[in-house]
């Protein structure tokens, strides 16, 4: 199980094909519904399942599984792992997707619950949004704490949009020097870290060549952070090369 509970964070390096992704999702499905009720393996298989899933009919046994028309028995779906599924259908634009966010808000007012709807809502792929969201972090008076816009930011370009990510990757860069003039280190850490385009693709590797040997006077976390982003872009690709 430990494969499949890395398997998103690896989901992108790897370009699993479309035929895999699906064996995987069925296979943990299949894995789910027989594990024990109550049971820690059952918990692990729902939570991994949430972060695998990409494919139309799985997306719908999440959704119904929020509803409640469908059910595993023993299973608890507690408030977190509801966010979680909202999250993970927002992230593909699923039908009915944005309805349910809403009324997940109007139901946990928590300061948790507002953090978990604003990731949903960052992370939909919809270009528009990431454009808002790239203009309010331009913006030289942001109106919302560090922590939150980390969380906007860690929602920018989740693994499976890849194509927002490529276009508007000049964008990130190009307003990148105005952060590094009006931004302080904490929010340059964290805009570097996070928005950074990881396409796996030799042009993403040229833009940051580009950037890095033109801005070398850049803050140190600016400078490691997209270092770091170069080295995983090359490394993807050597991987994609031997597959």
């Amino acid at each position: 199980i430990d494969y499949f509970l890395k398997f998103q964070e690896e989901e992108r390096l790897a370009q699993v094909s479309h035929e895999n992704l699906e064996k995987i999702q069925n296979t943990i499905w299949r894995n789910l519904k027989k594990a024990k009720p109550k049971s820690d393996i059952q918990k692990l298989w729902f939570d991994s399942y949430i972060q695998v899933t990409s494919h139309k009919e799985h997306l719908n046994n999440l959704k119904r599984i929020l509803m409640g028309s469908v059910q595993i028995s023993g299973l608890k779906l507690d408030q977190d792992r509801r966010w979680e599924i909202i999250k993970r259908l927002n992230m593909f634009n699923h039908p009915q997707s944005l309805a349910l966010l809403k009324k997940e808000e109007k139901r946990d007012h928590s300061d948790k619950g507002q953090k978990n709807a604003l990731y949903a809502h960052v992370a939909r792929p919809i270009k528009k949004v990431k454009e808002e969201w790239l203009s309010k972090f331009k913006a030289d008076q942001i109106k919302l704490p560090m922590s939150k816009l980390n969380i906007a930011l860690s929602a920018l370009f989740p693994s499976n949009q890849d194509l927002l990510q490529k276009e508007l990757g000049d964008d990130f860069l190009k307003l990148l020097p105005h952060m590094v003039k009006t931004k302080d280190n904490s929010f340059l850490d964290s805009y570097s870290e996070y928005a950074t385009p990881k396409l796996c693709t030799n042009e993403a590797v040229k833009r940051l060549d580009h950037y890095l040997s033109r801005n070398r006077q850049s803050p140190i976390p600016v400078m490691k952070n997209l270092k770091i982003n170069r080295q995983n872009n090359k490394r993807c690709i050597k991987i994609k090369s031997l597959l």
